[in-house]
């Protein structure tokens, strides 16, 4: 009987990480053509081997990730980072769902990546406060060492494969075909959201709404008390059942409601300073190829991304993430 009620269509916003995912994913969320996943990253494809049963696979996909009172909508969707960086996911989705449509937002890498450290630092994957010590930590961590004790996957901290988005880019299309993909530069999301959405609605064919703002999300954050953080972000077994979804339509019951206030109350709002003139010329250097590979892919010129002289966006928090408890 659910195979009746599947969605016609799917699309995956697929990455990268804190290139305004979650704002786009939210807003694609509350479109009444569209059943989004709960959570926005259930991260489901990446863990399911590529010779599984695909029948099967695709059945427990919309049991676990999906409202079933949702599934009469025309879009099945979802917004898992982690699938940019397995092919293996997108293959398997590829054949599960073979006209699938692929949503894949990018940015400077020399902004992204220390963004991107500073979200790990919030939710405990990763415990050296400072960029270019964790940085050159790299190497090790891909040997097994200084993983931190609540890294979900070593592989997260490797911060110069994650920033490689020409690369990652190139792989998906190698998958899907070029037609099946659509890429959403940062600046473009920011300077113009309402706009970029509705080429978003656009490329799948859902018609436009009536949205008229797009909410910033997830902005750069540190936490009060490591303790309370632990709890929220790794909690017990038993403690999930409370812990609310982040992402997702649906009301939390009345604990999951309190553990949501407690999480914001935990909250800090950080201040930033530009990292050292020397770690931003390594980054350039590092990142230089790759930028000029997704900027032909685009036939769009990115280099400027890339010029020093420019003063950097790119920072770190001037206080520690970790506060007293």
């Amino acid at each position: 009987m659910m195979r009746t009620m599947l969605p016609s269509k799917a699309f995956f916003l697929v990455g990268a990480p804190r290139c305004g995912t979650t704002s786009l994913a939210v807003a694609l969320a509350q479109h009444p053509q569209v059943c989004f996943s709960e959570p926005k990253e259930p991260h489901f494809f990446a863990h399911v081997p590529e010779d599984c049963d695909l029948a099967r696979t695709q059945m427990e996909y919309i049991r676990t990730c999906f409202r079933q009172d949702q599934l009469s909508r025309g879009w099945l969707a979802e917004g898992s980072p982690s699938y940019l960086y397995v092919p293996h996911a997108i293959r398997i989705i590829d054949r599960i769902f073979p006209t699938a449509r692929f949503l894949v937002m990018v940015r400077n890498p020399l902004e992204m990546v220390p963004s991107y450290h500073a979200r790990l630092l919030f939710t405990m994957d990763e415990d050296v406060a400072d960029f270019e010590t964790a940085w050159r930590l790299q190497e090790p961590r891909a040997k097994g060492q200084s993983i931190p004790a609540k890294c979900r996957d070593w592989r997260m901290l490797q911060y110069a494969e994650i920033g490689r988005l020409g690369a990652r880019l190139i792989e998906l299309i190698q998958i899907v075909g070029r037609d099946r993909v659509k890429v959403i530069v940062f600046d473009d999301f920011t300077s113009a959201p309402l706009a970029v959405y509705r080429e978003v609605l656009d490329f799948l064919g859902l018609e436009h709404d009536e949205r008229n703002e797009i909410a910033r999300m997830n902005g750069t954050k540190a936490y009060r008390s490591r303790l309370i953080q632990r709890l929220l972000m790794r909690p017990p077994r038993v403690a999930r059942l409370i812990i609310p979804r982040t992402v997702g339509p649906s009301q939390p019951n009345f604990a999951g409601r309190l553990v949501k206030r407690l999480r914001r109350a935990n909250i800090v709002r950080t201040h930033w300073r530009p990292i050292g003139a020397a770690m931003r010329q390594e980054l350039v250097s590092w990142f230089r190829d790759d930028v000029d590979l997704l900027g032909r892919i685009l036939d769009r010129e990115l280099r400027q991304w890339l010029d020093v002289e420019t003063p950097s966006a790119i920072s770190q928090p001037h206080r520690r993430i970790e506060a007293a408890e």
